[in-house]
């Protein structure tokens, strides 16, 4: 609920609006009542309320005054000035001070009525922004203080999940996805820190823990596709809303942990086993393998990337533990060989293949991509500064936008790998792969919605290669800063 002040010098017409909001104005919760300004500033800053309703004229401060005095020191508290018709003009100027509304005396219930109706509709908005805001800091390990969790939060415990899908974000912040939060309307919160990926905050009131179970399995088995892997991780437990910041922050944990390239995971917090990466075999392969990279043995090298893939897979090593391997072996090459390329760009090539790759296989090809860069013999073939190629991929991608496109799918109908496809992008275009085709379907969905008034918004979503009208337009909101509905009725 919404808390409120009211401020009023005489006592009827106090009792009155807070009569009016107790009957009338369910969301709304009078947590404090004032005779005087002054009153009325020691229970603001006690309390810090979402809205004071105060009268214009009052002995000493009067209530101009005091909302001036508000929009200085709580600019995120919303006013409200009760004035008379003798005071109609005086109190209207008083909307330049930073007071949302004005409402005239006598007061009537239908008048308050629509007036909160009014604010309501502003503090939903405001609660969504920083509620939005705050998921993104509790993500980012940040501090947040308990009394604006608890402001911004419904009360009560939360079901927790995530879902990822392929790999962990890119690092490198330049080239990273597009945000996405849950939308307004929805009753729960959400949040990725990129379009591949949902954490889900879903008050327990909705579920039982035998209904959540089941709704976790619908949205692990809706999700799954032939274009990527999914990891969902969550907890057949509720949390406490004081605990919000350590159960994300565990939360990604795991996930860091247990991602595995081209797996298809569903995992409960509570069953999950420490993860191993002792193994004799994969240790012994390792070492041969960097035996061929000091020697300076190409032929015999690949052989050996091939059987290291190999065990990776059979052992459901995590993308954690073999990025840092191949990483290992790529500093070895640029440490022994004469290599003539940017240390930086090979760290965006990796960002690249592991946050593409949709299985072992991709990745290991994409590994021998980044290697073959590395010598000027083996990469004779490589035709990524060709304009004429790019143009057409281009235009093949703006022709099938209704249709699931990915990098795979891409590369696999030209012919080109994924490296060498992610450097044409970061070339000629500066930007990624995925977020290219995000803002090209955006901004298509804008040009649908300017010619056609009276489409559905279901209908642009699907015309621009997105079925889940929902996560549309949560990419939506993210891109252009609004949602589908308020860019449609702006035209």
């Amino acid at each position: 609920m919404y808390k409120v002040v009211v401020v009023d010098d005489e006592p009827v017409a106090l009792n009155h609006v807070c009569n009016i909001i107790k009957k009338k104005c369910p969301t709304f919760e009078v947590i404090g009542m004032a005779g005087s300004a002054t009153e009325a500033i020691r229970l603001i800053e006690t309390h810090i309320p979402d809205l004071v309703i105060t009268d214009i004229h009052m002995p000493g401060m009067n209530g101009i005054s005091l909302s001036t005095w508000i929009k200085e020191h709580f600019p995120e508290i919303l006013t409200i000035i009760v004035s008379g018709y003798s005071e109609f003009e005086y109190a209207k100027k008083a909307l330049k001070t930073g007071v949302s509304e004005y409402l005239l005396k006598p007061l009537t219930p239908p008048e308050m009525i629509a007036t909160m109706n009014v604010i309501e509709n502003k503090l939903k908005h405001k609660f969504y922004i920083k509620r939005n805001n705050l998921i993104r800091a509790l993500c980012n390990n940040e501090n947040i203080e308990a009394r604006l969790i608890n402001k911004y939060f419904a009360a009560g415990k939360y079901y927790v999940a995530i879902v990822r899908k392929n790999g962990l974000p890119r690092r490198f912040e330049r080239r990273s996805g597009f945000e996405i939060f849950s939308n307004e309307e929805e009753n729960f919160y959400l949040y990725g820190r990129d379009e591949f990926e949902s954490l889900y905050l879903i008050p327990e009131i909705f579920f039982n823990r035998y209904n959540y179970k089941k709704m976790i399995e619908r949205l692990f088995d809706s999700t799954k596709s032939e274009q990527f892997y999914i990891t969902l991780l969550t907890s057949a437990k509720t949390f406490e809303l004081e605990k919000i910041s350590e159960t994300i922050a565990n939360l990604y944990r795991c996930l860091n942990e247990r991602i595995v390239i081209g797996a298809n995971q569903l995992l409960y917090i509570e069953t999950l086993e420490p993860f191993l990466v002792n193994n004799t075999k994969e240790r012994e392969a390792f070492e041969k393998l960097e035996h061929a990279l000091r020697i300076k043995d190409t032929r015999r090298l690949f052989a050996e990337l091939n059987n290291i893939f190999s065990l990776w897979e059979k052992h459901g090593f995590n993308q954690i533990y073999i990025e840092g391997r191949i990483k290992y072996l790529l500093q070895i090459i640029m440490n022994v060989w004469v290599v003539n390329i940017d240390k930086a760009h090979v760290e965006y090539l990796i960002d690249d293949v592991f946050f593409d790759s949709v299985n072992m296989g991709e990745l290991r090809e994409n590994t021998i991509d980044i290697i073959k860069l590395c010598f000027p013999e083996l990469k004779s073939g490589l035709q990524d500064d060709k304009d004429q190629l790019f143009d057409t991929i281009i235009r093949y991608i703006k022709n099938n936008l209704a249709e699931s496109i990915s990098i795979s799918k891409v590369c696999k109908e030209f012919g080109v790998s994924q490296t060498m496809l992610s450097r044409m992008f970061r070339k000629n275009l500066d930007t990624s792969f995925n977020n290219y085709i995000t803002v090209t379907r955006i901004n298509q969905a804008k040009q649908l919605m300017k010619s056609n008034e009276n489409t559905f918004i279901k209908d642009i979503a699907l015309q621009v290669g997105y079925t889940d009208q929902f996560y549309f337009s949560r990419i939506f909101r993210t891109v252009t800063g609004t949602s589908p509905k308020q860019y449609m009725d702006s035209l």
